[in-house]
């Protein structure tokens, strides 16, 4: 896992790439369970997990996407095989209304393809620039992500 060393952008961005990961989880691991304060999207590569959003679990498998808004409660596990997935995170005061804007809201599993692996590499890169260059960078490649 990659994450912005600061609490919030260092430059005034309405939308910002706040961490970047890639887990790979062994049968039956669960997540730890905590309240989000910022967007997360989890792209299921190989394997299925549960995501649990809004109270309800929701089978991940590979080339879905699901998500986090804030205020969600975070959990989620793998199954009886291991679970790959990649995922992102997004902060700033407009990262939640752009995220519904693009049509993608909480509490759905989306059919989204094979994932861009170059371009998650990309923004693991650019959040390891920890200047506002590589702030703006990260943060177009997440809203790039989102769009893909």
């Amino acid at each position: 896992m990659l994450l912005r060393p600061s609490r919030a952008p260092s430059v005034a961005l309405p939308f910002a790439a706040r961490s970047v990961g890639h887990n790979w989880h062994l049968p039956h691991k669960h997540s730890v369970t905590k309240r989000l304060d910022f967007v997360q999207v989890l792209w299921g590569i190989r394997g299925t997990g549960v995501i649990v959003m809004e109270g309800i679990e929701r089978r991940l498998g590979p080339e879905q996407l699901g998500l986090y808004f804030p205020g969600n409660e975070h959990h989620y596990f793998s199954l009886d095989e291991p679970w790959d997935v990649r995922w992102w995170t997004m902060d700033g005061p407009l990262a939640a209304s752009v995220t519904a804007a693009l049509g993608l809201s909480t509490g759905q599993i989306y059919e989204a393809g094979s994932a861009p692996v170059a371009l998650f590499r990309k923004l693991e890169q650019a959040i390891r620039d920890v200047t506002p260059a590589g702030e703006y960078r990260a943060s177009a490649l997440a809203y790039k992500l989102l769009v893909h």
